[in-house]
């Protein structure tokens, strides 16, 4: 997987070479006008075969090259140096156009050279290279990158002699010979569908067809007129041979088994027995199909880190960013100040059945917490998928406060009084359920208090009745023997 990402430098406003203060202040001004409306970047997914990277470190490459066909209109329009070779005569004709691009290390920037049909058209400085903060007038050290991410998806050979070829590789490659033969069983089926749905014709003594003197058409209502030397007949062809039917389907489970699109597709699982085998196999899917995920996860943290670098090295303006997560803005403009060197980023991908997850997740946590004395609210709290546990628990203390009963019944009261006399009778009777209601609880609690022993300091302990419960289950081993 290849990707790449630039900056669209024809919405950045102009800035002269020898700017002075007001010059920056202007081109601040326009930069986070534009930013606002604009977005500066630019990314491309790239055909691997197309890219020619460092095969030492391939991750973290110090060249790379990019070998592909351009039309000659984009070119003169993002080189308008080459208007007079290439902006005359057909603009939607192809060109063989290369970049090259090495990566800062130490005093040297880097480079970006362009070749055109094997001529070399432009040259420059890399732009995504800055003077580091160890630089000096003397010794300049230079730090940067090359705008390409290439990522590996985990479906290759990782061997200490695998070459980038072979380990970069799409899900796609290891099974190219079981895709081959599919296509070929593929093949084979429409040839013989189309001969048993339209079969020949065999025909005797019938020569004016071959001559084009006679043209016979079938069809519904058709008429043919034959002599009675002449005959006319289908030729039949069997039905599709059984090995035709069985030999398509052993490969394609050979393909689903290899690529995991059968399990992961949301089709229904042929040969599954169980509901428990089923979910064995979409996990070992889920297993296979992570490594592809991981790299696209590790490649977007890449890319945002590399955002931030342009604001605070290329840029130098403040820019606006959107996306966010569920409890911040959807926006936000960082300038250099803001970043000031922290690029740490974190991305999540979800696919389409997290909210089954994580609800499963959530009830997993729930019970753990009802059950475990050990575990702390905060920690379930945090494993359910709760971002803030601190907020939710205020919420929920708050909750609890105004659902008690002491609050429910000083609000109805409030209520009642502003509501006159009739509120007033209607208040007085509440009144007095609610003390009927205490008297009955403080009866009940000493007939609690009645039925519970003391101590020699005359403190109370716990009921007879669980005290005896307890004797009981201690003892019940030695009744069992007597």
């Amino acid at each position: 997987m290849v990707l790449k990402k630039t900056i669209d430098f024809s919405y950045i406003p102009d800035l002269p070479d020898e700017a002075n203060a007001n010059d920056k202040r202007k081109f601040r001004r326009q930069l986070e006008k534009v930013a606002r409306s604009k977005f500066l970047w630019k990314f491309e997914s790239l055909a691997p075969e197309t890219i020619f990277e460092d095969p030492n470190t391939p991750w973290d490459p110090q060249y790379v090259y990019e070998a592909t066909k351009v039309e000659a209109g984009n070119l003169v329009k993002a080189y308008p140096d080459l208007e007079e070779d290439y902006g005359q005569g057909d603009m939607m004709r192809e060109v063989d156009y290369v970049e090259m691009w090495t990566k800062p290390n130490g005093d040297d920037p880097g480079e970006f050279v362009v070749w055109v049909d094997g001529k070399r058209c432009h040259e420059a400085v890399n732009p995504y290279s800055w003077e580091s903060p160890v630089s000096t007038d003397e010794y300049p050290v230079y730090d940067g990158y090359i705008p390409y991410i290439i990522a590996d998806p985990g479906f290759g050979d990782v061997t200490s002699e695998a070459k980038p070829e072979d380990r970069y590789v799409s899900i796609l490659k290891p099974i190219r010979s079981v895709l081959i033969s599919e296509a070929r069983y593929l093949t084979e089926m429409e040839a013989w569908l189309r001969m048993y749905v339209f079969p020949a014709l065999v025909t005797v003594n019938m020569g004016e067809l071959e001559d084009g003197e006679k043209e016979i058409r079938l069809g519904p209502g058709s008429h043919i007129d034959m002599r009675p030397d002449q005959q006319l007949d289908l030729l039949k062809w069997g039905e599709a041979p059984v090995t035709l039917m069985q030999g398509l389907q052993r490969v394609n489970s050979y393909a689903d088994s290899a690529s995991k699109f059968g399990a992961m597709g949301g089709m229904p699982m042929v040969g599954v027995d169980t509901a428990t085998e089923a979910d064995t196999l979409f996990r070992n899917a889920a297993t296979k199909l992570s490594g592809p995920l991981n790299a696209l996860q590790r490649a977007c943290q890449k890319i945002n880190a590399w955002v931030l670098m342009d604001i605070e090295h290329i840029l130098s303006a403040p820019v606006t960013l959107y996306g966010a997560f569920e409890s911040t803005p959807s926006e936000v403009t960082l300038g250099p100040r803001e970043i000031n060197g922290y690029y740490y980023n974190t991305v999540t991908f979800e696919t389409s059945d997290a909210a089954t997850l994580n609800s499963r997740k959530a009830r997993l946590w729930a019970d753990m917490y009802r059950i475990m004395p050990g575990l702390s609210e905060r920690t379930a709290m945090d494993k359910m998928g709760i971002t803030n546990p601190t907020s939710e628990q205020e919420d929920r203390a708050v909750e609890d406060i105004l659902r008690s009963s002491p609050i429910q019944q000083s609000t109805l009261l409030m209520a009642l009084a502003g509501l006159g006399d009739a509120g007033e009778e209607v208040r007085q009777a509440l009144q007095a359920t609610l003390q009927q209601d205490v008297q009955r609880e403080q009866g009940r609690g000493g007939d609690e208090q009645a039925a519970t022993t003391v101590d020699e300091q005359g403190n109370p302990q716990e009921p007879i009745v669980s005290e005896a419960r307890r004797q009981a289950m201690i003892q019940a081993p030695e009744r069992q023997l007597f």
